[in-house]
């Protein structure tokens, strides 16, 4: 069954590339490929901070996660259009510095085309290398310390890539917390796919309620940090930086960020639940519900900041992740059946 993913990805994209203007559909693109690199990277992240602490959650999870950040190179790949397509995809692009708010006109000198093309190749090419190693026999070589260094590298990286391909769409909204918020959200992701792959395999099921006690962690984590950000932003009642809010509480796009939220609060509620975390469906279950909320909450955050944006469910974005979480499923299923870890995905 999982050749068969290749060829639905093609149609898929096809039908894609079909349904709108081209604008529209690479704007879409930048969603599902800031989704499926964020769960790839989560699992790296996630298989670096098992090589500095070790325990047993990473050796039962450690197929699905190695898995996972083996399939970078397809979500690297989406990249490409998007970048040769930059100076197109951006409000800014082009303009005097004149014809653009002050806020604005400051940041041009970082907001260059040209600048920023050449930033997004070297973090992806960043993104490759630590993945790469982490889903690799080098994570031992390397040590803690080397494990400590990647994720530095990390931390640094994944902050440019959604400045410069989330924020940057919308260049007057500024925040410290939003990079945070989008990396962790990438590891809940990560974790998620992760459980569900551990869920699915014969062995080590009784692992299963060690992810739903990770999973509660980290989605703790993310909802914190999303809570702070608000909180922080409508407290300080700038204009610049409430618009963004209420950009997203319009036309239907509040429910969707209280929805992304709820999944959440459920999850975390049921993972704490002594009886639920021991029920391996149960986990299952809440992975999937954190697996959705979090391509939900991305969504929420990118989908107002394009004018085509204007219905509350848009066809080009959801047919955008599927094409390309086609492609990204089958070149992580076949790293688990080369590997031989899993017999039964």
């Amino acid at each position: 069954m999982m050749p068969l993913l290749f060829p639905l990805a093609a149609v898929a994209l096809a039908a894609l590339a079909g349904l709108g203007p081209m604008a529209a559909v690479l704007r879409a693109w930048v969603f599902a490929a800031h989704f499926w690199t964020g769960v790839s990277l989560g699992a790296a992240v996630l298989l670096l901070i098992h090589a500095i602490t070790g325990g047993r959650w990473g050796l039962a999870m450690g197929p699905g996660l190695r898995a996972a950040a083996a399939a970078m190179p397809v979500a690297a790949l989406a990249w490409l259009p998007l970048i040769l397509t930059a100076p197109g995809l951006f409000p800014w692009a082009g303009a005097q510095p004149s014809d653009l708010p002050e806020t604005v006109a400051r940041k041009l000198a970082y907001l260059d085309v040209g600048f920023l093309q050449a930033r997004t190749v070297v973090v992806l090419l960043l993104f490759l290398l630590i993945c790469w190693v982490a889903a690799g026999p080098l994570r031992q070589r390397w040590g803690a310390a080397g494990a400590a260094t990647l994720l530095m590298v990390y931390a640094f990286a994944v902050s440019i890539l959604s400045i410069d391909w989330l924020l940057a769409f919308e260049p007057e909204f500024y925040s410290t917390a939003y990079p945070p918020i989008h990396a962790t959200g990438g590891v809940v992701a990560a974790m998620a796919f992760g459980t569900l792959i551990l869920w699915a395999s014969d062995g080590a099921r009784d692992r299963l309620a060690d992810c739903g006690m990770l999973m509660l962690g980290w989605a703790m984590v993310w909802l914190y940090l999303v809570y702070m950000q608000y909180l922080i932003i409508w407290s300080g009642d700038l204009p610049q930086e409430i618009a963004w809010y209420l950009r997203r509480s319009q036309g239907g796009f509040g429910v969707v960020l209280w929805l992304a939220i709820g999944w959440h609060a459920v999850v975390i509620a049921a993972m704490a639940s002594p009886r639920l975390k021991q029920r391996p469906d149960a986990v299952a279950a809440a992975a999937g519900v954190l697996l959705l909320g979090q391509a939900v909450d991305l969504w929420w955050r990118s989908a107002p900041a394009f004018a085509e944006h204007v219905e509350l469910v848009h066809l080009i974005d959801l047919l955008a992740v599927i094409a390309l979480g086609l492609a990204w499923f089958a070149a992580a299923s076949l790293g688990l059946r080369q590997r031989g870890e899993v017999r039964h995905a």
